[in-house]
Formats: C-alpha cells, structure tokens, sequence
C-alpha cells in the first residue's frame, strides 16, 4: 500500500483548516497496517513542523511497535 501522508490536515497547520491532532495519525496508522504490514508512507505536505514532526513520530513509533 502506498500511502500519501500528508501531515498538513494537523489543527495547528494553517494551510489545511483540518482539525487533525497528532495522535490521529496513529489511528490511521493502524488502519493502514491492519489491511497489509506492507506499507510505504509519501512524506508530503505538513507547513507547521511541531505538528508535522510529532505526526512522523507517531507514525513511525506505530510501524516500529508492529515489528514493521
């Protein structure tokens, strides 16, 4: 799966006027991971790097936590 991950849905990005906390993307992470261990995240969008940067974590803190 091919995932374009675009972190510029977080609150605190004031281009994408989505209300996306940090967090949620552990839950799409899981998601993504629930329908194949075989997933490639694209790094695109995301303007606020403390949001952007904790997403990345989460993200990555979830495929590690799965042995990914």
């Amino acid at each position: 799966m091919i995932v374009s991950a675009g972190s510029d849905a977080n609150q605190a990005d004031s281009l994408g006027w989505i209300n996306l906390q940090p967090q949620d993307y552990k839950v799409f992470t899981d998601y993504c991971l629930q329908l194949t261990p075989k997933v490639v995240f694209g790094i695109e969008g995301g303007y606020e790097l403390n949001s952007l940067t904790q997403s990345l974590v989460v993200t990555v803190e979830r495929c590690l936590a799965m042995g990914i």
